[in-house]
């Protein structure tokens, strides 16, 4: 089977990144021609990590800094002009995947002539949008959902929100939790030696964008709450984004920079989190939360605030203890995993539930049927 991935742009490994990475090369090794393009070429590192087999082209080659481009693009893409269509068409796939669920790459599948499929990664919760040029291209963007043959969701909870808030009927939809290879995982976790932490000390670890939405300043102020109280620990933490300055004026404001190490992005974060006693994740909300079942799948215990992607991987496999999202909460939950009160329950059926393949084998039977009009 043919298959083509439309992507808006890749920039480096976040969850969706990886799960693309994993996905298309799973579809090679299982004998499926893989095509994949990219609307806005970027410099990224992920290119150099594509199988081989995988045929890699690009709309735009130097991405989009004009506003000449800007305006080709969007007039491209919202209009469904010529060039792009073309070329997503031009080998004769048999399916044509929109891996991600935004308005640049879905706005090009109606009218393909072949079978097409939405990849939804996220839960959808911002307020409808209030500008005309947002307000128009809202009203595009759900009539062209209306006429995308099938969907794939990572949860239950993407499924519900994306359903409630765009009303889609397409007969075809299928709920397939993003997978996690242990064994590849173990490898990465040994890439490289970690120092060992003092015995007496909790080493806690946040994995993930320092952004709003995923809690990191109210685990960094309950952490200095605690400090004061005298509490002792050693919180690692693995990625960058737009609060990273005031992650550190937190830091530098109680004194914690022996006690909390900014690491900055991290391409591998394994081995860190391996060496962790508690993944700590304070989301507002997760559609999936891939780094809390790798988390999980490295035997490190997770303590997590309640959002409904995460809550499905906790159910389904345990390793993880789940607390309200509010800030106290998040500082009584961190104070009873230093002072060892809290029992997390033993993982089980990582990989006969979220293993490759299960994930595959779910998958490629569905993308057999939306291909072939089952």
């Amino acid at each position: 089977m043919k298959i083509n991935f439309v992507i808006t742009k890749l920039l480096r490994f976040g969850g969706v990144e990886v799960q693309l990475l994993r996905t298309v090369r799973g579809l090679v090794e299982r004998g499926h021609t893989v095509r994949l393009i990219v609307l806005q070429h970027l410099r990224s590192p992920i290119y150099d990590d594509l199988p081989e087999g995988v045929s890699l082209c690009f709309a735009f080659q130097n991405g989009l800094s004009s506003p000449g481009q800007k305006l080709a693009y969007h007039l491209e893409t919202k209009f469904f002009r010529g060039k792009l269509k073309r070329l997503i068409t031009e080998n004769g796939p048999d399916l044509v995947i929109s891996f991600k669920e935004g308005p640049g790459s879905v706005l090009l599948l109606p009218g393909l002539g072949v079978p097409t499929l939405v990849y939804v990664h996220n839960i959808i919760r911002e307020a409808p949008p209030r500008s005309i040029r947002s307000r128009f291209v809202e009203r595009l963007y759900r009539r062209a959902l209306q006429s995308i043959d099938s969907f794939v969701f990572v949860s239950e909870s993407s499924r519900q929100s994306f359903i409630k808030r765009y009303g889609v009927s397409a007969a075809r939809h299928a709920v397939v939790y993003n997978c996690v290879s242990v064994s590849e995982l173990q490898e990465h976790a040994a890439a490289f030696p970690v120092p060992e932490k003092a015995p007496d000390l909790v080493r806690l670890c946040f994995s993930g964008r320092l952004e709003p939405e995923k809690g990191i300043l109210c685990l960094l102020q309950a952490l200095a709450e605690l400090k004061h109280e005298g509490c002792r620990f050693e919180m690692l933490i693995c990625g960058d984004g737009s609060l990273e300055a005031a992650c550190r004026q937190i830091i530098a404001e109680n004194n914690m920079e022996s006690q909390v190490q900014m690491l900055g992005y991290c391409e591998n974060p394994f081995p860190y989190i391996a060496s962790s006693d508690w993944l700590v994740s304070a989301s507002e909300f997760e559609s999936f939360g891939l780094s809390v079942l790798e988390a999980i799948a490295l035997g490190t215990k997770v303590l997590s605030t309640r959002s409904l992607g995460t809550e499905e991987i906790i159910s389904a496999v345990g390793g993880g203890v789940l607390i309200e999202h509010n800030s106290q909460a998040i500082r009584d939950g961190l104070r009873d995993v230093l002072a060892g009160k809290i029992v997390c329950p033993p993982a089980h059926d990582v990989a006969q539930i979220f293993g490759e393949e299960v994930f595959f084998s779910r998958l490629c039977d569905f993308l057999e049927k939306v291909a072939h009009g089952a």
